[in-house]
């Protein structure tokens, strides 16, 4: 079963389980070589759409969720994979120290 690393608004709980009903936050976690961008424009709430760009010097603060199959699919059509971003497995750090690998 996946795990996602959820970062910008997928950090408020009930916008990750409006979209995905099975999530549950496992860790607060960190991802170490990426920093926050905005690249793209949203039409729903006429403002940037937050993208992880790599920057060696950079980590960014997130949230370690596990989702079932369907709800990562759901999620995928939400945040407009594969055509407005594109998903991927990456080692992110636990805010106590376990490393999860995680999409």
């Amino acid at each position: 079963m996946p795990h996602v690393f959820s970062f910008g608004s997928n950090t408020h709980l009930p916008q990750l389980r409006e979209r995905c009903p099975s999530a549950y936050v496992v860790a607060l976690a960190s991802i170490d070589g990426y920093r926050v961008a905005f690249a793209g424009h949203s039409a729903t709430w006429q403002g940037g759409v937050a993208t992880l760009r790599v920057d060696e010097d950079s980590s960014v603060q997130g949230v370690v969720a596990w989702v079932s199959d369907t709800d990562l699919r759901a999620l995928d059509g939400a945040e407009g994979h594969p055509h407005w971003y594109r998903r991927q497995l990456a080692h992110v750090t636990g805010q106590d120290g376990q490393v999860y690998r995680a999409w």
